[in-house]
């Protein structure tokens, strides 16, 4: 029986991808409305890049066959952390505003187990040396941009960013 090679997608190249858009995004990124604070956008953003390289990663993991988490005892102390965080939240006074908030808010249970989550998800994606350099390197280009606008924001009264918000 002839078995067909069939080109298959990496997935976690794709969620190397996301988590590189949101490296660039995230310091830059926000959406000017009304109705929802600036970081708002910024968590929104955060909670749907790291969703979706999650889902991609374990659609790799799929494809696989297997699931290969690093013995690292900052991921173990991380998960101890998010526990006692969960515990606590629980037992606050106000426990649904302590584990999910308004959304956006960066002292909420579900905050946290979003960074978890993507501190987890890069330990994984950026494991090699290139993969690493290229994480640096993206930060320095976002934080470069940032700098930029508000150099000439600061300088010259320049709006780089639409609708005069800043």
């Amino acid at each position: 029986m002839e078995t067909l090679n069939k080109r298959q997608i990496n997935w976690e190249f794709i969620s190397f991808l996301i988590f590189c858009a949101l490296i660039v995004l995230l310091p830059i990124f926000l959406w000017p409305l009304e109705a929802l604070p600036f970081a708002a956008s910024k968590a929104f953003l955060l909670y749907f890049g790291v969703s979706l390289a999650f889902f991609f990663w374990l659609l790799s993991c799929l494809q696989k066959g297997e699931i290969k988490i690093p013995k690292s005892l900052l991921l173990l102390s991380v998960v101890l952390v998010v526990v006692v965080w969960l515990i606590s939240s629980l037992f606050s006074g106000n426990a649904s505003f302590s584990l999910i908030g308004r959304g956006y808010e960066i002292g909420t249970f579900s905050f946290f187990l979003f960074l978890s989550l993507a501190l987890f998800l890069i330990s994984l994606i950026f494991q090699s040396e290139k993969r690493g350099v290229i994480f640096y390197f993206l930060i320095f280009i976002s934080a470069l941009v940032a700098f930029l606008f508000q150099f000439f924001h600061t300088l010259f009264g320049v709006n780089i960013i639409p609708f005069n918000i800043f």
